[in-house]
């Protein structure tokens, strides 16, 4: 019996001890939880620009969605576009889409190659320069791809409805710089502190 009480009694001092610790001061637990808050609220501003920057260069929804096409379609209600301006976006994407692919796989190839090569123990200078040599006309076509959709579907609106497309982007690249301009902000009060 005094042993199970001993044992208790050391449980308990155990415990007080952990639970000393664990709670700082309340005054420091203050400036703890802001660092929390400002540590999650950057957090959760670069995880949303950097999904608004994947999806900027397509990888967020695939393929299709780095040309205008699919930024139009995404405001079709809003642009009132007609069932013909749909589908006749939506066959562009389609050419487009089946022109691009092989091109896109080879340069996501040749990347791939590109990385193998910076990786190995001696670098080969010529075979990497040579990689890249090739990569850039393929990379131009599919440029000239991505240019020649975006004339085309842009083609397909009403003179209003590309107004109205212009206005809408305006205001996605507003709301893009001023997340990037939060960011910057909250980086360098961090850094800032951090110097302290």
């Amino acid at each position: 019996m005094a042993l199970r009480r001993a044992h208790n009694d050391e449980k308990r001092d155990d415990l007080e001890k952990a639970a000393s610790v664990s709670r700082p001061q309340k005054n420091g637990e203050k400036i703890m939880m802001k660092r929390i808050a400002l540590v999650t609220a950057a957090a959760s501003m670069f995880v949303l620009a950097s999904v608004d920057a994947e999806a900027r260069r397509g990888r967020g929804n695939g393929p299709h969605d780095r040309d205008r096409g699919a930024k139009v379609l995404r405001h079709a209600d809003q642009l009132g576009l007609s069932d013909a301006q749909i589908q006749q976006i939506r066959s562009i994407h389609e050419a487009a889409r089946a022109q691009a692919q092989p091109l896109r796989e080879d340069v996501d190839q040749m990347r791939s190659e590109r990385r193998e090569l910076m990786r190995a123990p001696v670098i080969d200078e010529a075979a990497v320069m040579q990689l890249i040599d090739e990569m850039t006309p393929v990379q131009v076509a599919l440029r000239k791809i991505r240019a020649r959709t975006q004339i085309e579907v842009l083609g397909v609106l009403t003179p209003e409805q590309r107004d109205m497309f212009q206005q809408f982007r305006q205001e996605r690249r507003e709301m893009r710089d001023a997340r990037r301009g939060m960011f910057k902000a909250w980086k360098a009060d961090k850094i800032k502190k951090a110097d302290k």
